[in-house]
């Protein structure tokens, strides 16, 4: 004990530590590499999707239910006309938002069919709400 704290009163062995703790740290960090990688902020106009050709089709042995609806989404931005890619529907205010399935697609314009995920009647139905997104 009494011979380490002879060695740290010197002030060249105590410079000599830091120099030696330093160089390690520096190399260590020197090691380091990051991935290049992109970031970045902007601005740009969010418009939606002009939706027709709206067909309802109903269950053969019970024609007040339906079993799944058929439309087609059109981008309203000529400046960004890409088609939709992830759409998601519902008839009833109550229900959760179910997967639409993309049924064909063209240059502009995407058809889709939504089948709900429970028994939905023409009478319970309330509005047919479609969200879409790129």
């Amino acid at each position: 004990m009494q011979l380490t704290n002879r060695f740290f009163r010197s002030p060249i062995a105590v410079l000599l530590a830091v120099t030696v703790v330093s160089a390690s740290v520096f190399a260590f960090a020197a090691t380091n590499t990051v991935p290049d990688s992109n970031a970045g902020e902007g601005t740009s106009t969010i418009s939606g999707y002009q939706t027709s050709g709206i067909e309802y089709t109903f269950d053969d042995s019970d024609p007040s239910e339906i079993v799944n609806v058929q439309f087609t989404l059109t981008p309203t931005n000529p400046d960004a006309p890409n088609p939709a890619t992830n759409v998601k529907a519902k008839l009833l205010d109550s229900a959760t938002y179910g997967a639409a399935v993309l049924a064909s697609t063209n240059v502009s314009a995407t058809t889709w069919i939504y089948t709900p995920t429970v028994a939905t009647t023409v009478a319970d139905t309330t509005a047919l709400t479609i969200v879409a997104a790129q």
